[in-house]
């Protein structure tokens, strides 16, 4: 054989290789590869927690102080409106952020389900279907509470614009306080959820790892 083409026959050679090695893994094997997979994807959504946190604690605190701020000392009112503002405006990027975190994360997963629907010992098929279900309903209910915040962050935007203009009626801050008020409630109600079903599927993708190597 000419030595020219010995190269492009390793390359095919190791090509069979690899892939006869993808293939020998097992269904639970190679869910555990992409649940892992995306896992990891969803580093960025962990880091950036605690700037979100911030940043509400940040925005409740001025509206706060602005509150108990005298209707006459219009200067500090919009001062403190202007940084609230700033508050808003790094809340709405960091949710983004870790919208683009959870999608590609879901992403992952999904490359995991046809084998975990392949896995067919008792105990490993049970913890496999309770794993999809868990991760769908997590997805739906960060999908929900990302809508209210979005939401959120557009109401609360307003009602610091409604603060700091020289003409506010009590009817309008009030109006603005409720829905402020029933958004943040709904969005507890989805994050409640998104964490039980986080709690959920680490629960069972733990015992799902013990039983790998009973079948599957």
């Amino acid at each position: 054989m000419d030595k020219r083409h010995w190269p492009a026959l390793l390359v095919f050679i190791l090509f069979i290789v690899l892939t006869a090695g993808c293939q020998s893994r097992s269904n639970a094997e190679n869910a555990i590869y992409f649940m892992e997979k995306s896992a990891a994807a969803e580093t960025g959504f962990n880091k950036v927690q605690p700037s979100l946190v911030a940043a509400e604690k940040r925005e409740h605190q001025l509206f706060e102080t602005i509150m108990q701020t005298e209707p006459s000392q219009k200067g500090d009112i919009r001062s403190r409106c202007e940084k609230a503002l700033e508050a808003v405006g790094d809340r709405e990027r960091i949710i983004e952020k870790e919208k683009k975190s959870i999608d590609r994360s879901y992403a992952l997963f999904k490359k995991a389900i046809p084998y975990l629907k392949e896995v067919k010992d008792g105990q490993g098929k049970a913890r496999a279907e309770s794993m999809i279900r868990h991760m769908e309903n997590r997805y739906r209910a960060f999908q929900a509470l990302y809508a209210y915040y979005k939401e959120s962050v557009q109401t609360d935007r307003k009602l610091f614009q409604l603060l700091k203009a020289d003409h506010l009626t009590f009817d309008d801050l009030e109006r603005q306080v409720v829905k402020a008020d029933d958004l943040y409630k709904k969005i507890k109600m989805e994050k409640d959820l998104f964490n039980q079903h986080t709690k959920a599927f680490n629960d069972e993708k733990r015992r799902f790892h013990q039983t790998l190597g009973q079948g599957g």
